[in-house]
């Protein structure tokens, strides 16, 4: 109940348009756009064509992107913004008493000196009232999200609240991919969409990074290099490292091959003890690049076997072949959960598995916070995709 009453103040707020044109006074200057981007790692990745097309639709505004602290580093190197800057939650409770002051406060100091005449919240299915909070308080004329609706729970918390700060509300019709959902801003707007591709900007600082880091471990760049990653986002959607380290031993006999860890955290890092224990020869980077290091050992490798993380989106991106392991069956009955196919990697060669059917309970998704309907996925399913796309890239470098 305190948390309804949060969202009806603040619902009050709008309409008494407490906003930040009533902070401070603008500086004359043209008119710039707005990009609320504080999402995981993975939906940050499939927002960038969003970015490049804006940026050819509006060529001499002002582009801001608001981002998560973890993925800055996916903007620094963006040519088509001219500005990016962090917002990190101050707290989980209380949210009106800490989140909206903040916002408030971030508003006066970051947002006021710009004349936003649009701002976006991308992705469809992530509504925060935070970023509602922020696009508002920043004054945008026109502001433009996916609707609350999309995602039943958070239309349940947010009663309507999340919709009503914004001027334009956009609704899904039919399944489509999340690159194209968020592309179709574009198309609302009045533009024209000039390349749909996936785009991550490095620097030649990483790339010299990766060559040194493969150099000090001795990677033999005349054989095929294979990442592997243990880990995502949450344990559901983690695949049984014992069962990598089987497909990995089958593919041992077979091929002369260079394993490649990646990830981040704890978790990552007790995966890939695990693995080492059973592939020595395995070259561990878990925990010791930062994101575009990971995605230029990506790009530098051919082969991609793990998660549905971030990492599958980098592969994707350099077009890499291999799999892609998911928790969400295929007959599941809430599209909006079946991260296959709105999330699946964009135009891309990696091969796609999961379950071919949810278990009791997990009909609409499989919401379990352990490992659940993944673990259906066997290593045999796993070996009989992976083995034919390394034989022949082995048979072409042959």
């Amino acid at each position: 109940m305190n948390r309804y009453f949060e969202y009806v103040y603040s619902s009050y707020l709008r309409h008494k348009n407490k906003r930040v044109r009533e902070f401070k006074e603008r500086e004359k200057e043209h008119a710039a756009i707005l990009l609320v981007c504080r999402h995981p790692l993975g939906d940050t990745v499939l927002e960038l064509p969003l970015i490049r097309e804006l940026r050819y639709t509006y060529p001499s505004h002002w582009i801001t992107v608001i981002c998560a602290p973890s993925n800055r580093e996916l903007f620094i190197h963006c040519p088509y913004i001219n500005e990016v800057i962090v917002y990190d939650d101050r707290s989980k409770k209380h949210y009106f008493k800490t989140n909206y002051k903040y916002c408030q406060n971030f508003a006066k100091s970051e947002l006021a000196k710009h004349y936003y005449e649009l701002g976006i919240v991308p992705a469809t299915y992530m509504a925060s009232i935070v970023d509602a909070w922020l696009i508002y308080l920043s004054g945008a004329n026109r502001r433009l999200s996916y609707s609350e609706k999309l995602n039943p729970a958070n239309h349940h918390e947010y009663m309507g609240v999340y919709d009503n700060f914004f001027t334009d509300i956009l609704s899904c019709n039919g399944m489509d991919h999340e690159v194209n959902r968020n592309l179709e801003f574009i198309s609302y707007l009045g533009g024209k969409i000039h390349n749909n591709k996936l785009e991550i900007w490095t620097s030649k600082d990483d790339n010299q990074a990766v060559k040194d880091l493969f150099l000090k471990e001795n990677i033999d760049l005349n054989k095929l290099r294979i990442i592997v990653n243990l880990s995502t986002s949450t344990l559901s959607k983690d695949w049984p490292t014992e069962r990598y380290i089987a497909v990995v031993n089958l593919l041992r006999k077979n091929f002369d091959l260079e394993y490649i860890l990646i990830g981040a955290g704890d978790t990552a890092e007790c995966y890939a003890k695990q693995f080492l224990k059973a592939v020595p020869e395995a070259h561990n980077f878990v925990n010791q690049t930062t994101i575009l290091q990971t995605a230029e050992i990506i790009h530098h490798s051919n082969i991609y076997i793990g998660g549905d993380t971030g990492p599958a989106h980098f592969a994707a991106a350099y077009k890499l072949n291999g799999v892609v392991i998911y928790k969400v069956a295929k007959d599941i009955q809430n599209d909006m959960e079946n991260f296959a196919k709105r999330l699946y990697p964009w135009q891309s060669p990696l091969k796609i598995i999961q379950p071919d059917h949810a278990l009791h309970g997990c009909e609409r998704g499989c919401l379990e916070n352990v490992q659940h309907c993944i673990l259906q996925i066997d290593i045999q399913t796993v070996y009989d995709v992976i083995y034919p796309i390394i034989e022949k890239q082995v048979r072409g470098r042959s």
